[in-house]
């Protein structure tokens, strides 16, 4: 796990879904933990000894972890007796990706970029080896900047929209690449989204009556689909054709409706 990288790309998507006080508390705890542990895929802890490291009681140590649970950030289970729980971290980043670009031309740079301003001395310790890029990060963005992508590279956002228009012709075409789009693009491609997954995904929203509108009024758009709890639905399948399906296609709507408040309801558990 690239710390560094994994802790920007939890604060761009913080930056599409925030999450309150303590759930980013306990996400830097747990990550903290994770780093003692030399990066192990699961992990058991404590909720006192999370207490301890986020700032908080049980009782909001057990809240804070639904919420990211429901989030995506993390995956944890109970266990019998008195035996803590287990844990495992969601990698946020993406090593490579097909719609991000290494610039490789005369003009890119000959050295890994400096993230470190230049007033500040040089004898503070580096973090990160100087072999590895840094991703430069902004802890405060205005809720209308695009966060940027490391120098020497770009997201090639247009190549995203075009492959929606291209794959889901029964929807809305995309005409305008807002702000708002870009960063909704960027925080799937940091979670290591790959071309082949907007692929899968895009072809799945065509397939689904329920979706395109098939079964009757409401369909979705690009916006909806790049929704973080939308797009985790759609991958596992969950508006294919024939998954609980209605017999009656005007009650299809409905039904998602009184499923979804329920999936959400068995989420919240303490």
């Amino acid at each position: 796990m690239k710390y560094i990288s994994q802790i920007n790309a939890f604060y761009d998507a913080l930056e599409i879904n925030p999450l309150p006080a303590p759930s980013i508390a306990l996400w830097h705890a747990l990550h903290a933990i994770a780093n003692k542990t030399g990066w192990q895929q699961e992990f058991s802890v404590s909720v006192s000894s999370l207490g301890l490291r986020a700032g908080l009681n049980e009782a909001a140590v057990k809240r804070a972890r639904n919420k990211l649970k429901e989030a995506g950030f993390i995956e944890w289970r109970s266990r019998a007796g008195n035996q803590s729980a287990t844990y495992r971290l969601t990698k946020l980043y993406s090593e490579t990706s097909e719609f991000v670009v290494q610039n490789q031309g005369q003009n890119a740079p000959q050295s890994v970029p400096q993230t470190v301003p230049q007033c500040v001395p040089q004898c503070v310790p580096q973090v990160v080896p100087q072999s590895v890029p840094i991703n430069r990060h902004r802890l405060r963005l205005d809720k209308e900047d695009t966060p940027m992508p490391p120098k020497g590279e770009r997201v090639n956002y247009q190549g995203v929209v075009e492959l929606f228009n291209e794959t889901c012709p029964s929807l809305p075409k995309v005409r305008d690449l807002t702000d708002q789009r870009r960063r909704a693009i960027k925080a799937r491609i940091m979670e290591g989204n790959t071309a082949e997954d907007f692929r899968a995904v895009f072809a799945k929203v065509q397939a689904s009556s329920f979706l395109t509108g098939k079964n009757g009024g409401w369909k979705c758009g690009f916006d909806w689909i790049l929704k973080p709890s939308n797009w985790q639905k759609i991958k596992e399948g969950n508006y294919d054709d024939g998954i609980r399906q209605n017999p009656n296609p005007a009650l299809n709507y409905a039904q998602r409706r009184r499923e979804d408040a329920s999936c959400l309801d068995s989420l919240v558990q303490y």
